[in-house]
């Protein structure tokens, strides 16, 4: 037996697996009639033709759901592909995971003789001769007698890394169709609009090149960027919030203002700061530093390298080695560059015995740190590998941690003020009880530990939601966006 919880709460029970768009019928016939997709579990986007064999939490997509651009996107992209193999008969499709923003898509796609700018309008006119022609799209069901004939199919259209997708899709708890549209075959990764007629126009926008991670063949993968819409009326409205995006975009305002520099024979995702992007770097960091003087914060420095022993002994190297740069190999040791300062800042600690006395201890650094990141991840200041940020570790008595969590929670509140950013939420980060590897193993301490913390939010009243999270992803991510942000507030300094 099957259970399905709705988004009201409501739980439907079906004796064997069911389509998403199976499932939508049983609710009521017309959401059958809208259902273009489903959300499972809050996270995974399918589309209607995904069987579901285990209990789980679904949320049907339709016309009115804030995902269903995420729908037109991919259909978008789609289309796009064909369009490419159309031009491009040689070549072949890349299927990296869905980058699908609110407001764009992006194919990917390889060509021995290469793609240059000024194809994109031959392949803009076929992707929407597409849509003129109306092809619907038809699913074939896992399990269906032709399904291994059409995956043969879509391994000789040239898409890398299928029998790996099919394999993980046999042993999944949802299993994606295949598609069929017009005579080209496809696995579906996401909502899909019922018919090509469904969009009103596709345009291509930019050319790109890129290394995937998974592609050994270290060739150029060409990333098509470009926007669609489902009528006139909204795809102007969408290039009117793309023109104001543009204008309040990073990477034009440090440009304009000559702020910072990105240079290929450098290396990628190394930003330089320029005359006017350093002053400005350092009146920051000069404002920052005042505050955790305020905040009775210590500063110290530290190498921007350590031996690899150093992250096996923190553990760093077993379990974040993919974020780390290689190592490099000296006569007598190995070295790392510094992905992050925790093992440094216990270095100083541990330099000399402590009493309970000198705590709490606060430890703050302005540390140059550098992280391995995918060459197609790296965008602007949003995604770098070398990176100086505010790197603070606190050591505390076990009765001080909700004293000293109330004290970091205003100093970044005042950061955050007079720089005037937002925040939309707060997330309490819990770990996963199950997952032994990632988290040390005493459930005890992480009991006690995150009762506290939930403690010290609520005599705050402070909103907030938990989620289940990797530390180290949400830290990565909330410095490269600080620093985004930062950078983004300085359209109004204008150097007066």
């Amino acid at each position: 037996m099957m259970k399905i919880t709705l988004l009201d709460g409501q739980v439907k029970e079906f004796k064997q697996p069911m389509t998403v768009l199976a499932i939508a019928e049983s609710i009521a016939v017309s959401l059958k009639k809208n259902c273009i997709g489903a959300v499972i579990n809050n996270k995974k986007i399918v589309p209607n033709g995904a069987v579901l064999s285990k209990d789980c939490k679904l949320e049907i997509i339709t016309e009115r759901h804030a995902l269903y651009k995420t729908a037109i996107n991919y259909t978008a992209k789609v289309l796009t592909t064909f369009a490419l193999k159309t031009v491009f008969p040689e070549g072949y499709p890349m299927m990296p995971d869905d980058d699908l923003t609110e407001h764009e898509f992006s194919a990917y796609f390889k060509s021995p003789k290469g793609i240059k700018f000024e194809d994109l309008k031959k392949i803009e006119e076929i992707a929407n001769s597409f849509i003129g022609l109306g092809y619907d799209f038809k699913y074939f069901y896992p399990g269906d007698a032709n399904e291994a004939e059409y995956m043969k199919q879509v391994k000789a259209d040239g898409c890398v890394n299928v029998d790996t997708k099919v394999d993980m899709n046999s042993k999944d708890y949802i299993k994606m169709p295949t598609v069929l549209v017009r005579d080209v075959i496809f696995l579906a990764r996401n909502a899909l609009l019922p018919s090509t007629k469904s969009l009103f126009k596709i345009e291509l926008t930019q050319l790109s090149g890129l290394q995937l991670e998974d592609d050994a063949s270290g060739e150029i993968t060409y990333r098509i960027h470009g926007i669609a819409e489902t009528s006139e009326t909204r795809l102007n409205q969408l290039k009117a919030e793309l023109e104001e995006i543009k204008a309040s975009d990073h990477k034009f305002i440090a440009k304009n203002l000559e702020i910072y520099h990105l240079d290929p024979i450098i290396g990628a995702g190394l930003p330089i700061w320029l005359p006017n992007g350093a002053i400005l770097k350092q009146e920051i960091k000069k404002y920052l530093m005042e505050k955790e003087f305020d905040y009775d914060f210590i500063q110290i420095e530290t190498p921007v390298i350590g031996t690899s022993q150093l992250y096996k002994i923190s553990g760093h190297w077993d379990h974040y080695r993919e974020d780390m740069f290689a190592p490099m190999a000296l006569p007598k040791e190995e070295m790392v560059l510094k992905p992050m300062s925790c093992p440094h800042h216990i270095s100083v600690y541990n330099y000399k015995q402590r009493s309970y006395k000198d705590l709490p201890l606060r430890f703050a650094e302005h540390a140059l740190q550098h992280r391995y990141e995918s060459s197609g991840s790296l965008t602007g200041l949003e995604r770098v590998r070398a990176m100086e940020l505010t790197d603070s570790h606190i050591f505390v008595r076990p009765n001080q941690v909700k004293v000293e969590f109330a004290r970091c929670f205003n100093l970044i509140q005042e950061v955050l003020a007079t720089f005037n950013i937002k925040i939309d939420y707060l997330s309490l980060s819990l770990r996963d009880p199950k997952n032994k590897e990632k988290y040390f193993d005493d459930d005890k301490m992480w009991n006690h530990a995150e009762a506290e913390l939930e403690e010290v939010l609520k005599e705050m009243k402070l909103d907030y939601k938990k989620c289940l999270e990797k530390l180290h992803f949400m830290v990565q991510n909330l410095t490269s966006k600080l620093e985004l942000l930062l950078v983004m507030k300085l359209q109004f300094l204008q150097f007066n």
